[in-house]
């Protein structure tokens, strides 16, 4: 966790120095956990509370780049197959998701105070289950989102925004390890090619800084 901070605010602090006009959102959502089918049982991450910030920078004509950090913690099961009992069993503990996104986002103005709009995210997904031999687990994620922004004035405003999130996996590689009872670490097998379908909305505020 401590290293995700580290290198959001390391980014952050770059993009202040680069551009003098930003737009910086901090947000507060529901976030949806999905599942996860394995050969060898289905891992179901709660839903819950998520708290992020976004920071923007116009590039084009209605066009933002958008540096985005989302953050949740709840609870996760690992409910094996009847068949795998012998090797994995239940277990729930804490889980934490997070997510470091860049995403472009497209504004489509229709007035001074309201402004639908758009993007496409790329980034990672960094997953944390609080069990066992379990490790953090980094996968590259894809995103789509949008949302409205209406503006009070030149300078604060509120976002509503809807993310659906998609972390992605590869072939031959492992993803919880040391979730067998008998001490396995070899990981579970997927029987799919997308970790599991998320997603979030929320409401945030908007500061326009020049």
């Amino acid at each position: 966790m401590k290293k995700v901070l580290i290198s959001f605010v390391f980014i952050a602090s770059f993009t202040f120095v680069a551009k003098a006009q930003l737009e910086i959102s901090p947000y507060f959502g529901y976030y949806w956990g999905g599942r996860v089918n394995f050969f060898q049982g289905v891992f179901n991450m709660h839903d819950g509370p998520d708290y992020g910030l976004s920071i923007g920078v116009p590039t084009l004509k209605g066009n933002t780049l958008e540096l985005q950090y989302s953050y949740s913690k709840t609870t996760a099961e690992f409910i094996p197959y009847s068949s795998s009992n012998a090797t994995y069993e239940y277990s729930s503990a804490a889980f934490s998701t997070n997510y470091i996104l860049i995403s472009s986002v497209q504004e489509f103005k229709i007035s001074e105070k309201v402004s639908p709009f758009i993007g496409l995210s790329i980034g990672t997904a960094i997953y944390n289950y609080n069990y066992g031999k379990a490790a953090n687990v980094w996968k590259i994620a894809t995103g789509i989102n949008g949302g409205m922004k209406f503006f009070v004035n030149d300078r604060v405003g509120v976002k509503l925004q809807g993310r659906l999130l998609m972390p992605m996996y590869f072939s031959g590689v492992g993803y919880y390890a040391g979730i067998g009872s008998a001490g396995s670490s070899s990981g579970l097998s997927l029987n799919g090619g997308v970790l599991a379908v998320q997603g979030d909305v929320s409401v945030g505020l908007i500061f326009s800084l020049e």
